[in-house]
């Protein structure tokens, strides 16, 4: 086996920092963190990794798209802890 790095083009999402993701089944699931400029990102983004993309010619035509859950209010007893 020869595990390798592959990067895939994605669409639907935009830079985050101090999230967590994880990845359920064939669902990856980022949640939570903050923005570019510090903004608190109060959403859920879920990238569907069972769908497979039709290639032709090693060209995608394609790309994964980022599905949006915005949370309305914090869940009960949860807390914000920064690290």
């Amino acid at each position: 086996m020869n595990a390798q790095w592959t990067t895939i083009q994605t669409e639907g999402s935009f830079p985050r920092r101090k999230h967590t993701a994880h990845i359920f089944k064939d669902k990856m699931y980022v949640i939570g963190g903050s923005g570019t400029y510090g903004d608190f990102l109060n959403d859920v983004q879920i990238l569907d990794l069972s769908k497979r993309i039709v290639r032709l010619d090693n060209n995608f035509l394609e790309n994964f798209v980022w599905e949006r859950i915005e949370l309305k209010k914090p869940p009960k007893g949860s807390i914000l802890l920064e690290f």
